[in-house]
């Protein structure tokens, strides 16, 4: 009698079997890709943030420039746009907006790129002297010279934790010694500010070159002077108890022997010594009707 076969066949031992990841090596993976993803978010916000910095310093120089060549045509910079701070006609300080882009050839009205905050402007009572003012994310190395305010990165409009930059003269961008922001967008003159507030007067990048003073009412503008802590001389920062040496006069004549300098000194915000010789460099002047022979050989 014939067997029935045994239908059931035995496993191939020859076939490959897969083994799926185990726990522990899902939460390394998972671990792994979230540090890669962090590190990458991170790079991308610093790049972001070069980015709008490089934005904001080409933006200032640009303004700078543009206000240098209207003076040229006009003898004077134009008045501030917006919310004014004014004391006593000595100092005005504003914004750069709209019609001032215009008039210094701007192709678009000047704002900031993460914020759309317009950048701050400050001319003295002769509207012969400037400084505008914006605020950047990053410490740059070679603007600050790693000396300024300790840095802390940036969210919106959190003046506190951006770095204060400025370029032109020396006039005196004053702002909130403790929030770090603009001055005029908490107050419209000198009377409003309270007793005994902190107030920040920047004239330069140079750190040596910013104090803080107690504002006292109207009395602010007495001691914005007295805040400064470096004389000027040819429009360069000279630190005090410093001695350089100053020319009367910034050019000389080709074949003429060079002028004397006389020793001058920063005392309290005074230049020692005699203010005709007001100049730091002086540079010898090309001479007259010199042509230029060029040869297209030799003979």
């Amino acid at each position: 009698m014939n067997q029935p076969k045994n239908t059931l066949q035995k496993p191939n031992k020859h076939l490959s079997t897969k083994k799926a990841f185990t726990l522990v090596e899902l939460i390394i993976v998972i671990t792994i890709l979230s540090i890669l993803a962090i590190i990458s978010f991170m790079s991308f916000q610093s790049f972001s943030k070069d980015a709008r910095d490089g934005n904001r310093l080409t933006t200032l120089k640009n303004i700078e420039k543009g206000l240098r060549l209207e003076y040229e045509r006009n003898k004077k910079y134009p008045l501030p746009e917006g919310t004014t701070l004014v004391y006593t006609g000595n100092i005005s300080q504003g914004y750069i907006k709209e019609s001032i882009s215009r008039i210094i050839g701007l192709n678009k009205e000047a704002k900031d790129p993460k914020n759309d905050t317009n950048y701050l402007y400050t001319i003295n009572g002769t509207q012969d002297k400037f400084q505008v003012t914006g605020y950047l994310e990053l410490k740059n190395e070679i603007i600050f010279a790693s000396k300024i305010i300790p840095l802390i990165y940036a969210e919106d409009t959190n003046y506190k934790d951006r770095h204060i930059v400025t370029f032109g003269d020396r006039v005196g961008y004053l702002y909130d010694a403790i929030t770090n922001a603009p001055l005029q967008e908490n107050y419209q003159n000198f009377d409003e500010i309270d007793e005994n507030q902190e107030v920040g007067i920047l004239f330069s990048n140079n750190p040596k070159d910013q104090t803080n003073t107690i504002a006292s009412g109207s009395n602010l503008g007495g001691k914005l002077a007295l805040g400064q802590s470096a004389c000027e001389l040819d429009n360069e920062i000279i630190l005090q108890g410093q001695t350089i040496q100053a020319y009367n006069t910034n050019t000389y004549n080709f074949g003429t022997p060079k002028p004397t300098p006389i020793a001058r000194t920063c005392n309290n915000q005074v230049l020692s010594g005699d203010s005709n010789y007001k100049y730091i460099k002086t540079t010898e002047q090309q001479p007259q009707n010199c042509e230029a022979t060029s040869y297209s050989g030799y003979t």
